[in-house]
């Protein structure tokens, strides 16, 4: 199997677990509560001076473009191919025509079977314009013709949330829609954000309809390593973690490999960091992009003689812990109106302004300025004039959602 291969793989949602601190690892726990102590003691005369420093000298952005790991969703996509097998994409040997796909933010379902698509040359429905979704669906609507068109054909469905609107007229098109998959003989593959997954199963019992979904295996600290390690550019600098100069990477002895029997078992020593981000990211690889971009530093902020990363030269960079990052924050106005927003984004997977009036009862006054506050919160952006949540606040609003009782994904 090669590295790619074992970095991206699949697993069905009902198996999905974040990654947990290694706490059972009861030598490795004893030894990095040990070092953290002495870490602690170290810094205590100057708390202030460290904390000052920890949101300083970030690398510029042309120099972030090429120190950030850029998730391969090619490599995803030929890994989703070899999860579902040769015989899938086989006329009549397939055993189930409708396999969903579903991801969180930051796991790109949608380009990972566009790839694919395109790799395989399959063709693609796209959902209908927005403004349409609370209209009637016609007779001869488009899609029949499409599935009708496309008969025993493979077809690829990448954005099962652009589909419909969370109100009270805004399934009719999806229903129709499952009508006709279930009524074809296409085989489908379909993705869907999974805050759009766990909505449809609550509303209309989506999974008995199209059956379970797979998603990404979430990114643990040894996915991290070999991930990080196959897309940054190590033989030009050097990454090491904050306040003890160890590497990130360190060199792999013996190319990284030790044989046993017939198995190629890497031999490397992970760092805390690693666990840390693969904790933090909840394995999600967006999520773990974005706080490695954040942590991300030209000079040490532990020590005051560490020289600064040039783009002429090559030096080092040094990575905050993600623990120690200051997370976005929800402003606190004392309601649940920034919840509501933030859900419902989340839920269709990004909305503009516009489609936000049509799923919330709230002013269109009230909405701007809580999307105002948002976004200068650094919890909001907005792309392609739809307001998404940011990645790198995707955990925090994850875990507030949850605690304040709304419905919340799988993964």
């Amino acid at each position: 199997m090669e590295e790619s291969e074992s970095i991206w793989s699949y697993i069905p949602i009902a198996d999905f677990d974040a990654p947990t601190p290694p706490a059972t690892d009861a030598a490795r726990g004893k030894l990095r509560r040990a070092w953290k102590f002495v870490q602690r003691t170290l810094h205590r005369s100057k708390p202030s001076a460290a904390k000052a420093t920890l949101h300083q000298d970030r690398p510029a952005d042309h120099l972030l473009e090429s120190v950030s790991p850029p998730p391969d969703w090619t490599h995803a996509a030929n890994q989703l191919a070899d999860s579902l097998g040769e015989d899938w994409f086989r006329p009549k040997q397939s055993r189930r025509r409708i396999q969903p796909l579903v991801g969180p933010p930051g796991c790109d379902v949608s380009a990972v079977l566009q790839q694919l698509a395109q790799h395989k040359q399959l063709r693609t429905l796209a959902a209908p314009a927005l403004h349409s979704l609370l209209e009637t669906p016609s007779d001869d609507q488009w899609a029949a013709k499409v599935l009708e068109e496309s008969n025993r054909e493979i077809l690829v469905i990448p954005h099962l949330e652009d589909w419909y609107l969370r109100h009270e007229q805004g399934l009719m098109h999806l229903r129709l829609l499952l009508q006709q998959l279930l009524a074809s003989q296409n085989r489908v593959l379909i993705g869907c954000d999974s805050w759009a997954w766990a909505f449809l199963q609550h509303a209309i019992g989506i999974e008995s309809v199209l059956g379970p979904p797979l998603t990404l295996a979430p990114l643990d600290a040894g996915r991290l390593d070999r991930w990080f390690r196959s897309t940054l550019p190590l033989s030009q600098y050097a990454f090491r973690q904050s306040g003890n100069e160890q590497p990130i990477f360190p060199e792999l002895p013996d190319a990284g490999r030790k044989k046993r029997g017939d198995k190629s078992v890497r031999q490397v020593e992970i760092p805390d960091f690693l666990y840390d981000l693969a904790v933090k990211s909840r394995g999600n690889p967006g999520v773990a992009q974005a706080t490695w971009n954040a942590s991300l530093r030209t000079r040490d902020p532990r020590s005051e003689t560490s020289p600064t990363v040039s783009a002429e030269s090559s030096h080092a960079f040094w990575l905050v812990s993600p623990n120690e990052l200051t997370p976005p924050q929800l402003p606190l106005n004392g309601d649940r109106v920034h919840l509501f927003i933030l859900h419902a984004l989340l839920l269709h997977g990004g909305l503009s302004l516009s489609s936000l009036l049509m799923v919330l009862p709230f002013s269109r006054d009230e909405i701007q300025r809580r999307i105002s506050e948002l976004c200068g919160a650094s919890i909001l952006e907005e792309q392609d004039e739809e307001l998404r949540v940011t990645l790198l606040a995707y955990p925090i609003v994850r875990r507030d959602l949850q605690s304040e009782g709304f419905l919340t994904d799988a993964c």
